[in-house]
C-alpha cells in the first residue's frame, strides 16, 4: 500500500513539473514573439477628395509576432485614417499615416498619402440628329382618258396659229443642309481661387512639410543649427522638392519666379519648376510627371565655397503661369566618395519675372537667413 502512494505521489510531481515547463516555455515564446519591424500593403497612396483606401499590414518582423497596430493621421484636415486602417481623403494636400505596432510601441511605420481635388469633366452636348431632307415629289404622269369616253377628236389649228410652249415643270427645291453644332468649350485646365498668395511665403526647413526627399536612397538631408538644410547627392537622379503648402489650393498662386540662395561643391545640378498639376508619387527622371517641367542645363553651379543667388522664371508650360514649387536634382553620376552638396540658405517666390533668370550671382557676406523668406 505504501508502494502505491510512493509512486502515485511521483507520478503527481512529474505531470507538476512538466506543466510548469510547458507553461514557461509557452510564456517564453510569446515574450520572444515582440513584433520588431511593420511592412505595409503601400508606402505612399494617391486619393481625391473622398475617396477612400484600406491600409493593411503585409508583414512583421518575426513573422510569428503580432500584427496588431494602431493607426494615426498627422493632418486629420487633410486624410483620416479608422482603428481599421481606411485612409479617407478630406481635403488637397499631404499627410502621413503612423502605424505603430500594439505589443512594440517602439515598432512604426509610415505611409505618405496625398489628397488631390477630383477633376471635373463636363459632359459633351449631344448634337441633334441630323432629319433627312424629304424625296423631291415627281410629277405626275398625264392620266390617259378613259377607253369607252367618246370625246371628240382635236380639231387642227389653222397653219398661221402658233402653238403654245409647254411651259416648263419647275425643279424641287433643294433642302437646306443642316448646320454644325459646335464643339463645346472645354473646361479650363486651371481656374484661379479667388484668394491671391501673400507678398512673401515663410517657411522654416526645420519643418517637415516644407520639404520632401524623393529618393532617400540616393539624396540625403540634413537640417542645420543656423535654419539651413544641406543636401548630399550620393546617386544619380537623387531629387528634392521645396513647395507651398498644400499645393496653394486655397490660393491664386501668382508667383512669377523663385530665387534660391545656396553654396555647392563636387558638381553642378539642375532644376526642375512646378505647377498646379504638380505630383509628388515619384520621380521619373525623365520630366514625364504631370505638372513637373525639369531644366537640364545644370544651371545651379558649383559656387566652390561662396553663397550664390540664382533665379528661375516661370515657364510658358506651366499650368495658370504660376510656380507652386521648386526641385533641386542630381542630373549627373555621383557616389558616396564623390558627391555633390549644396547647403540652401534661403528659398525666395516672388511675383515679378527676374530681369536676369538662371545667372548664378555671388552674394557678399554670409548673414543670410535661414528660413524662406
Amino acid at each position: 500500500m505504501k508502494q502505491k502512494m510512493k509512486k502515485a505521489v511521483s507520478l503527481a510531481v512529474i505531470g507538476a513539473l512538466a506543466f510548469t515547463s510547458a507553461i514557461g516555455n509557452n510564456v517564453e515564446s510569446k515574450a520572444a514573439a515582440k513584433t520588431k519591424k511593420i511592412v505595409m500593403n503601400k508606402k505612399k497612396v494617391t486619393l481625391n477628395v473622398g475617396k477612400t483606401f484600406k491600409l493593411k499590414v503585409k508583414k512583421v518582423t518575426p513573422s510569428k509576432a503580432s500584427k496588431a497596430v494602431t493607426y494615426k493621421s498627422s493632418k486629420k484636415k487633410v486624410a483620416t485614417v479608422s482603428k481599421k486602417g481606411v485612409i479617407k481623403g478630406v481635403k488637397a494636400g499631404t499627410a502621413k499615416i503612423t502605424v505603430t505596432s500594439k505589443k512594440n510601441k517602439k515598432a512604426k511605420a509610415t505611409v505618405t498619402v496625398t489628397v488631390k481635388k477630383a477633376a471635373i469633366t463636363p459632359a459633351p452636348s449631344t448634337a441633334p440628329a441630323i432629319t433627312n431632307p424629304p424625296a423631291a415629289s415627281n410629277t405626275p404622269a398625264a392620266s390617259n382618258p378613259p377607253a369607252n369616253s367618246n370625246a371628240p377628236a382635236a380639231s387642227n389649228p389653222p397653219a398661221s396659229a402658233t402653238p403654245p410652249v409647254a411651259s416648263k415643270t419647275p425643279a424641287p427645291s433643294k433642302t437646306p443642309a443642316p448646320s454644325r453644332t459646335p464643339k463645346p468649350t472645354p473646361t479650363p485646365k486651371y481656374t484661379p481661387p479667388a484668394n491671391t498668395a501673400p507678398p512673401e511665403a515663410d517657411y522654416d526647413f526645420t519643418d517637415e512639410d516644407s520639404y520632401k526627399n524623393e529618393s532617400p536612397e540616393s539624396a540625403t538631408t540634413q537640417v542645420n543649427a543656423d535654419g539651413t538644410i544641406t543636401i548630399k547627392y550620393i546617386k544619380q537622379y537623387g531629387a528634392v522638392n521645396f513647395y507651398l503648402p498644400d499645393n496653394a489650393e486655397n490660393y491664386y498662386s501668382d508667383y512669377k519666379s523663385v530665387t534660391i540662395t545656396y553654396t555647392s561643391e563636387g558638381g553642378d545640378l539642375g532644376y526642375a519648376l512646378y505647377d498646379k498639376d504638380m505630383d509628388f508619387s515619384g520621380v521619373s527622371g525623365d520630366g514625364s510627371e504631370p505638372g513637373k517641367h525639369p531644366d537640364w542645363s545644370k544651371a545651379l553651379k558649383e559656387s566652390k565655397g561662396k553663397y550664390s543667388s540664382i533665379s528661375f522664371n516661370v515657364t510658358d508650360e506651366c499650368v495658370g503661369g504660376v510656380i507652386r514649387g521648386v526641385q533641386i536634382f542630381c542630373p549627373d553620376e555621383v557616389s558616396d566618395t564623390a558627391p555633390i552638396t549644396i547647403t540652401v540658405k534661403s528659398i525666395k517666390f516672388n511675383k515679378e519675372l527676374s530681369a536676369n533668370p538662371n545667372v548664378p550671382v555671388e552674394v557678399p557676406g554670409t548673414d543670410i537667413p535661414g528660413s524662406w523668406k
